[in-house]
């Protein structure tokens, strides 16, 4: 609060003469039925007012104003500033000592307010600031929010908060009216704006017509500088906004340190895709390639005879590693949907046994390998509510990471039934089964098993449909050997049906 700006220096004043007519006309009409010194108590109040609303210098300029107020129409003889009796002269300056002292407490009073509530809004600034340092918002939005403290907090005409970027000054924050283009060339023209041989008026006020600028460091190592234009201030400001550079360096230093952490890991986990995609692609590419290879090879080889049958077979087998292909492909393109957060399930009413058979569908299996998919689906498991296509795809993968570790001619089952209000879709197989630890990592991205096989990328992407549908999938060895995967569904409302 500046008591002494211009805009509190009228208002006083216009306290003052507002008072002073308030309480002076009632009291003129009474002026022959009360005491001399009534008179003066009363007009103590407009000065009250005055240094209140302006400070003492508006006190005094009160009470010179209820002095000839007081005098001109209160003391014999009136409309005269003549005193006449010597006690009147008492109560003149009894009356003017009162209302100076009385302005200076009030003023006094006033300015330790200000200070306090000053103080209590810079404190709390800070303690914003300091719970910043353990956020976790980025180096722009902090940077803003910086900005906004010190706008808030002081009387500025603008904040500029600036940065290094390859070589060059940068503005990563602005608040108020300013040309920052104007204010970066002004920067580079004249680069002694530190704060150093300032210009400070006889009460303490800056010259605030230059900018100020001071560089954020954090253990003499920059972080950025921060400039402002002031619109009024005073030495102790400047002290503030020191505090406050120092916490927001700190506070910036901690944003670029946790920035660039965050930047090195998504570097480290992308590298780290991009190699763990290699391998299996090249794994699950390798071996159809392989097989196709050999098999055209073998039906163009002139000097072998194959029968019939054989062929037959090495064609069957050419047509089930180019369908393994397209498998792979499809599994990439929803691998790129999942990583662009493009998945938005469908759903609708659909009966389980279409869901399995579209699933076995999708494998394009020859009629042997059919035969030893055994399906059970309990009688009373109802419809459920889903996206087909999708469940459709998760029963394929399961299925197809069934049959690729599963013996030759081993049964693989696959089993619906109703549990805790859902249904359970169950698919097991006679493979090796699944060790404890890598229940939970069977599932993730690329995941290097215990056992050097891959987990690829057809488990983690049915885990990624079936968590779309608000539902989870699991793991478990089946007791007689063999690996079960499982997950749920949710049962379709019958209202839904009915609809259909």
């Amino acid at each position: 609060m500046a008591y002494d700006s211009s805009k509190e220096f009228a208002r006083g004043i216009g306290g003052v003469l507002v008072a002073t007519i308030i309480f002076g006309v009632p009291l003129f009409f009474i002026r022959g039925s009360i005491s001399v010194a009534t008179s003066a108590l009363v007009f103590v109040v407009p000065v009250v007012i005055g240094t209140v609303i302006g400070g003492f210098r508006v006190g005094v300029i009160g009470a010179a104003i209820g002095f000839l107020v007081y005098d001109f129409f209160f003391i014999p003889p009136f409309y005269t500033l003549s005193v006449g009796a010597d006690q009147n002269w008492i109560a003149l300056g009894v009356y003017v000592m009162v209302v100076l002292v009385v302005s200076r407490v009030v003023s006094n009073l006033g300015e330790a307010r200000a200070i306090s509530l000053r103080e209590s809004s810079i404190n709390l600034r800070l303690f914003e600031l300091s719970q910043m340092l353990i956020g976790d918002k980025s180096l722009s939005d902090l940077a803003n929010s910086i900005a906004l403290n010190l706008y808030d907090a002081f009387i500025l005409e603008f904040v500029v908060i600036l940065v290094e970027n390859s070589g060059a000054l940068e503005p990563i924050a602005v608040v108020g009216k300013i040309d920052v283009a104007i204010l970066l060339e002004q920067f580079k023209a004249d680069n002694d704006h530190l704060m150093q041989n300032l210009d400070l008026g006889p009460n303490g006020e800056l010259n605030v017509d230059r900018l100020f600028a001071i560089a954020l460091t954090v253990q003499t190592k920059p972080v950025g500088i921060l400039v402002v234009k002031f619109k009024s201030a005073k030495r102790e400001d400047l002290r503030i906004l020191n505090t406050f550079a120092n916490q927001a360096g700190l506070a910036l230093n901690h944003a670029r340190l946790a920035q660039e952490a965050k930047h090195a890991r998504m570097m480290a986990e992308s590298q780290r895709w991009q190699r763990a995609l290699l391998g299996t692609v090249s794994h699950d590419l390798r071996t159809p390639l392989t097989a196709i290879k050999a098999s055209i090879s073998n039906l163009r080889d002139p000097c072998l005879e194959i029968e019939a049958a054989d062929r037959d077979e090495l064609f069957r087998m050419i047509e089930a590693q180019a369908d393994r292909l397209s498998r792979l492909v499809v599994n990439l393109l929803d691998m790129s949907r999942l990583e662009a957060g493009a998945l938005e399930p469908r759903f609708s009413p659909v009966e389980i046994d279409v869901l399995i058979e579209e699933g076995i569908d999708s494998l394009m299996l020859t009629g042997e390998l059919k035969e030893w998919i055994e399906i059970f689906i309990s009688p009373e498991v109802p419809d459920v509510m889903a996206d087909h296509t999708l469940v459709a795809q998760v029963v394929g993968n399961l299925l197809d990471n069934a049959i690729r570790h599963s013996p030759a001619n081993s049964v693989i089952d696959v089993a619906a039934r109703l549990q805790d209000g859902r249904v359970l879709i169950e698919i097991r197989d006679r493979g090796p089964g699944v060790d404890k630890e890598d229940e939970s990592a069977i599932f993730r991205m690329f995941e290097q098993r215990l056992n050097g096989g891959r987990a690829g990328i057809g488990l983690a992407i049915a885990k990624a449909f079936v968590e779309a549908h608000g539902e989870r999938i699991s793991v478990r060895n089946a007791p007689d050997g063999g690996a079960i995967f499982f997950f749920t569904l949710a049962i379709a409302p019958m209202e839904t049906i009915h609809e259909l």
